[in-house]
């Protein structure tokens, strides 16, 4: 399985949300970060074909999406960050209807199959609207995989999302990761650390790196450092480097986790990133 972007562009009015975005997509996990107003949303919207792009293409197996039409659907699996899941439905109820507008026969089996798979069979007859935030993201999960997708897409999928539900989440796509091109923006980067085979980083519009995962984190090792100082001085350290985080070492001290170029502090001693410390490489702010 293939999905090509070629010099993807695209406008609204004066402002250029999309510049020139070419990318190739294999079989995988895909993470898409980057800032608010990166692009993300829009490059999402226009491969899942609720957008038009203002040029360029995007082709799936060689062709076109476009002249794909209800073929390429077939094979999609979208969820928006906010899927307005209809709340007079029950969860079985909703998973029937979407089953029906995306011409899955026979879907019994499989919307028992995905209420085990979300941990919603116990609840699949309450109504949605009764649901929480969590269960309302765990049905629309299930609905994004209804028809087997081979092309998924997934806005923010653990958004709302307790640890523990992050933790299946995240086994639930682990499994699939083999049979699709899997797609997940969101902002919580570890979420897509632990599971993602490649990662995609946008801002205004570009793409400004894609790689595998294990390369970026390489490609920052004597980058990550740790550092301890006196609670009095931490301002002072924000102020001059990156700080991933600050943990209080003891009632005086506190430890500092510093994106530099070089060695920032005497007694500062590298350590190995994690996906986060990427992001702050290239978003985080000196300022």
């Amino acid at each position: 399985m293939i999905l090509e972007l070629s010099d993807i562009s695209k406008r609204y009015g004066k402002k250029e949300a999309l510049r020139n975005v070419n990318a190739r997509l294999e079989t995988g996990i895909y993470g898409l970060l980057g800032p608010n107003g990166a692009g993300k949303s829009t490059l999402m919207n226009i491969v899942t074909g609720l957008l038009k792009q203002n040029s360029g293409t995007v082709s799936y197996e060689g062709r076109d999406i476009e002249s794909l039409g209800k073929d390429y659907r077939k094979i999609l699996g979208y969820l928006p960050q906010d899927p307005g899941l209809y709340p007079f439905y029950t969860g079985r109820q909703l998973l029937s209807y979407f089953a029906k507008l995306k011409d899955i026969k026979s879907p019994e089996s499989r919307i028992n199959e995905l209420l085990e798979l979300v941990h919603l069979s116990d609840d699949a007859d309450r109504k949605v609207g009764e649901y929480s935030g969590g269960m309302k993201k765990r049905i629309g999960i299930a609905t994004a995989l209804l028809n087997k997708p081979s092309l998924l897409v997934m806005d923010e999928p653990t958004a709302g999302l307790d640890p523990k539900e992050r933790i299946r989440f995240r086994s639930i796509i682990s499994k699939i990761k083999y049979e699709s091109i899997i797609i997940i923006s969101t902002h919580i980067v570890s979420d897509v650390e632990h599971i993602a085979d490649n990662i995609i980083l946008m801002d205004e519009g570009e793409i400004i790196i894609s790689d595998k995962c294990t390369n970026l984190l390489d490609s920052i090792k004597d980058k990550v450092w740790y550092a301890e100082t006196e609670n009095s001085r931490v301002l002072e350290y924000t102020e001059k480097y990156k700080i991933v985080n600050a943990v209080n070492t003891d009632i005086s001290h506190t430890g500092l986790k510093i994106i530099s170029d070089e060695k920032p502090v005497d007694n500062a001693k590298p350590v190995y990133p994690e996906l986060e410390d990427v992001y702050m490489y290239y978003f985080g702010s000196d300022d």
